[in-house]
Order: structure tokens, then C-alpha cells, then sequence
């Protein structure tokens, strides 16, 4: 895992990032129909009619005849009390505050990205040093396991040795279990932790 690859995954599939990106989205479709008020509205309408009369009420008039009509409109505003610009204005606004919070949305993202990443490096450096210390440890231990068989050590020295050593046993699975829990969170802002693999 890279940082430059887990912030690229992570744009990808943080929820937070893409919801802001769409209000974005939305929004700039907002402005488009805001600012269509200040255009002519066309309208345009086609009809077919057919008509009929009874027999008897009208000499004549018994035949059927069909009739074709259509229309069209120009509508312009010129004057609805400024309405058209508040709502361009508006619309104008509202994409300004949308793109300032993909902006944070993306900056929040990418510093949970990067600190986390750093943590996980930290880690897997405190766990190489754990294994060389639970190595030391070990050493240590049967040094004085072997002096304590022949005597030369007390039995306070030999109980230190062995606390020492369930010290860095203990240390090293605390340390292997922080850098796999940081593993598993990088895996997550990345979006990569459900996926099959």
C-alpha cells in the first residue's frame, strides 16, 4: 500500500466525498434552471378534432368534418419583481457553499488518509522493534535461566528475566495488533476492505 494509491482509492469510494461531489452536481443543475428565467419560453401545441352533428337539427350540417389546429406561443418575462435574479443569485450561492464542502469533505478525507497511513507506518516500525526486543528478551532469558541452574544468579534476577520476557511477548502482540487495526482502517477509508479478493 502507497499513500498516493490509498488517497486515490479513497476518493473513489468514501461516501461522505461522493454525496458532496453529487450536491455539487445538483447544484450546478440548479443554477442551469435558474438562470433558463431569463430566457423565452416556447410552447407549441397541435390538435386533431373530428365533429359531428345529429341529422335533423341543422340542414347541412349531418356531414362529419375534420379539423387540424396548432399554436405557438413566445412567453417572456420582463418584469416578475426581481424573482429571476434571487433565484440566480441564489443558485449561485448555494453551488459556492456546495464546492467549498467537497473541497473540506476532500481535505478531511485526505488528512484521515495521510495521518492514518502514517500511524500504520509507525507501527509496523514500533512492531520491528518489538521482535528485536522479544528476541533480546529471549536471549536474556536463557542466559540466565543457564547462570541460575549453576547457581550464580539470585532467584530475584531469574523472576526478572522471565517478567522481562512475558513483557515483550506481551508488547509484541500489542504491537502486531495496533499495526493490523491501523491495516484494517487504511483498508477502509480506501474502500478496499469488502472487496473480494
Amino acid at each position: 500500500m502507497t499513500s498516493d494509491s490509498l488517497k486515490a482509492s479513497a476518493f473513489k469510494g468514501s461516501a461522505e466525498y461522493l454525496i458532496a461531489r453529487k450536491a455539487v452536481q445538483q447544484s450546478r443543475f440548479d443554477l442551469l434552471q435558474a438562470r433558463s428565467e431569463f430566457f423565452p419560453q416556447i410552447a407549441v401545441q397541435a390538435g386533431y378534432g373530428l365533429s359531428r352533428t345529429a341529422d335533423g337539427f341543422d340542414i347541412g350540417l349531418g356531414d362529419t368534418e375534420p379539423g387540424v389546429s396548432a399554436s405557438l406561443s413566445l412567453n417572456y418575462s420582463i418584469f416578475n419583481g426581481f424573482q429571476s435574479v434571487i433565484k440566480n443569485q441564489n443558485a449561485r450561492i448555494a453551488l459556492l457553499n456546495r464546492e467549498i464542502l467537497e473541497q473540506k469533505a476532500a481535505s478531511v478525507l485526505e488528512k484521515k488518509v495521510a495521518d492514518t497511513f502514517y500511524a500504520y507506518q509507525n507501527s509496523r516500525e514500533i512492531l520491528r522493534f518489538q521482535e528485536t526486543a522479544i528476541a533480546s528478551a529471549e536471549l536474556n532469558f536463557r542466559r540466565t535461566r543457564e547462570l541460575y541452574i549453576l547457581g550464580q544468579v539470585t532467584n530475584t534476577t531469574f523472576r526478572e528475566a522471565q517478567l522481562n520476557l512475558v513483557q515483550a511477548r506481551k508488547n509484541i502482540a500489542s504491537a502486531r495488533f495496533e499495526a493490523k487495526k491501523l491495516e484494517l482502517q487504511l483498508m477502509r477509508l480506501a474502500g478496499t476492505l469488502l472487496k473480494k479478493q
